[in-house]
């Protein structure tokens, strides 16, 4: 039955308009946490160290397909959520977004990845977060989650973010710390994002 559910899905978004079918879109991605704010951490695992590895995967595959990519940190670095916020507005009009980040629980049982889109998010959002549903569940399921988070507070950003899975869950974590999980995902997300 989900298999059927993805088929419709891709189906739709088929004739849907992709996001970089111009060149004048740029994707902004952040990569959550970072510095003297180490997020979640796993043993000598840091959520913040995870989320910058999966960003600079991210825009290297989307560099390679010719998609202009800003980085909200490239490094380390602690950057204030404010900071962010006045850099995704500096590419409101065109920016697509993508904040990543991994999810822990006082529970080793809550497993899976999951999309985040605000609670207000405009329709292009939603169309946009029901295709990446459909790519990434080719993968493994995902949830489309809602939420109230500063970063997509913007009625004009078309963004998300993305929780590739849980670091308290072993096998999640697995996922996770895996280059070749890292890149089949990030090479769905791309392919949503220019519908391929």
């Amino acid at each position: 039955m989900k298999q059927l559910a993805i088929i419709a899905a891709l189906s739709f978004i088929g004739s849907a308009f992709a996001l970089f079918e111009t060149t004048d879109h740029v994707l902004v991605i952040d990569a959550g946490h970072g510095g003297h704010d180490a997020g979640y951490i796993s043993g000598d695992i840091k959520e913040s160290d995870l989320n910058l590895a999966w960003a600079r995967d991210l825009k290297q595959q989307a560099e390679e397909k010719g998609i202009e990519v800003v980085m909200m940190r490239d490094s380390d670095d602690f950057i204030a959520l404010a900071a962010r916020s006045e850099k995704i507005a500096e590419n409101r009009e065109n920016a697509i977004f993508i904040s990543y980040h991994m999810q822990a629980s006082q529970s080793e049982q809550p497993a899976g990845p999951s999309i985040v889109i605000h609670n207000d998010a405009s329709e292009v959002t939603h169309d946009w977060a029901l295709r990446v549903e459909a790519y990434l569940d080719t993968l493994e399921e995902i949830q489309i989650k809602k939420g109230d988070f500063m970063l997509l507070r913007d009625p004009d950003l078309t963004g998300m973010i993305i929780n590739p899975g849980f670091m308290t869950n072993t096998a999640d974590l697995q996922k996770i710390i895996s280059t070749e999980h890292q890149s089949r995902f990030n090479a769905q997300l791309i392919n949503a994002l220019l519908k391929e």
